[in-house]
């Protein structure tokens, strides 16, 4: 019965008038669809959400069924769901406490594959000669967001844990090149970082800065969980990835209907996220040369990329308006990571950090935790997947 307000914006048109070329590797008529679709979606939600949550027959899809009843997870909850069909109504209650069957963690989904945080970094301050163990640490985001105080002495020791190979392994490499960042000229370097860890595509340089990471991993002598040092084998023996397969990946991992292009006011922000959400590309000067290999090329049995990532998930959205000052927010975005990556190479060329990182659940890591007698800790959403009262006991 409400009047719904047009968007007021045809960002689907724009971004050809004023970009002036579709990016190198974009499919025009894919990258038209794309933005048309995303235009519709602006235009219509929430209202057409709204309308079928309102219909008597209302029945949820069941692909948000077993999002919401955590899919893989949680799948007794999912059972429950599916088994109490006289019970299935909005507002029942699933009590974990009348559930005996259900483990005490049921961890975190191993059908998903996270690239980065999907949570905004928190500016922590840990001090130095202590220790910080993060559970669930996904990357090295605590690190990169965090203050250091000079403490006891001595370097700050983090210690990660995540039960994800493809997390451990990743943030293996991150490390290793941030400690080999050079003293002159690091610039290049910490660009080099940021597109390893946060875009789809390379410069050409890049893949270089990233085999030197790996094979000073692979040295003799390297300890590694047998999945992790299987990552890390796969990506020494890649022949790269082309820029039409890491546009074509980026481009199924990447929904029309969660672009954010049409939350947004100024023309020169639309037309940078368009850019972004069409390509994926981030911290790239000039034109990619090839795909970024450890989002693009894993080995069987590594879960596919999740879908929607966004490097804007791991940053405040005030921080990014408060520096804005006329630029765009994904120029400002790569300035505020560049700064974060370069203070993070000083400190691990510096020493003043190292870096430990186990693969395993946190409840088998209950003892090694409490053996490291930790200053600080860091628990991601941990809690989500383990019993209030077993997460406590622990």
């Amino acid at each position: 019965g409400r009047k719904i307000e047009p968007l007021g914006m045809d960002f689907h048109l724009e971004f050809l008038r004023y970009a002036g070329n579709w990016p190198v590797g974009v499919d025009p008529c894919e990258g038209e669809a794309y933005l048309g679709l995303a235009f519709e979606h602006a235009n219509s939600l929430p209202h057409d959400m709204e309308f079928n949550l309102r219909q008597p027959g209302y029945v949820p899809e069941k692909e948000d069924v077993f999002k919401r009843m955590g899919g893989g997870a949680f799948s007794d909850k999912f059972q429950w769901w599916q088994d109490s069909a006289g019970a299935r109504a909005f507002g029942c209650i699933y009590n974990v406490e009348e559930r005996p069957s259900v483990l005490p963690s049921q961890g975190y989904s191993s059908s998903s594959r996270h690239s980065y945080s999907n949570q905004a970094y928190r500016k922590e301050l840990l001090d130095s000669g202590t220790t910080h163990v993060a559970v669930g640490f996904v990357d090295l985001g605590t690190l990169l967001a965090a203050q250091l105080r000079e403490g006891k002495g001595g370097p700050l020791r983090f210690v990660g844990v995540d039960s994800s190979p493809y997390a451990v392994a990743k943030t293996h490499v991150i490390w290793k090149m941030l400690q080999q960042t050079p003293l002159e000229c690091p610039e290049v370097h910490t660009q080099q970082i940021l597109q390893v860890w946060f875009s789809t595509t390379w410069s050409a340089s890049t893949n270089d800065a990233f085999k030197a990471a790996l094979a000073a991993l692979r040295a003799p002598g390297g300890v590694y969980h047998e999945e992790v040092r299987g990552l890390l084998d796969h990506w020494a023996a890649s022949d790269g990835v082309s820029l039409a397969k890491s546009r074509a990946m980026w481009a199924r991992a990447t929904s029309d209907s969660r672009s954010k292009i049409g939350h947004l006011l100024k023309r020169h922000d639309r037309i940078a996220m368009a850019q972004y959400e069409l390509t994926g590309d981030f911290g790239v000067d000039g034109q990619p040369s090839s795909g970024n290999i450890l989002m693009f090329d894993c080995p069987d049995g590594i879960p596919p990329l999740r879908k929607d990532e966004s490097v804007f998930s791991t940053l405040m959205p005030t921080s990014l308006i408060n520096a804005a000052q006329g630029r765009s927010l994904l120029e400002v975005a790569e300035e505020l990571l560049l700064k974060d990556l370069a203070k993070l190479g000083q400190w691990a060329r510096l020493e003043k950090i190292t870096v430990t990182l186990h693969c395993t659940a946190f409840e088998d890591a209950i003892q090694l935790i409490a053996a490291e007698r930790p200053w600080t800790m860091s628990w991601s959403n941990v809690i989500d997947y383990v019993r209030p009262a077993t997460f406590h006991r622990l």
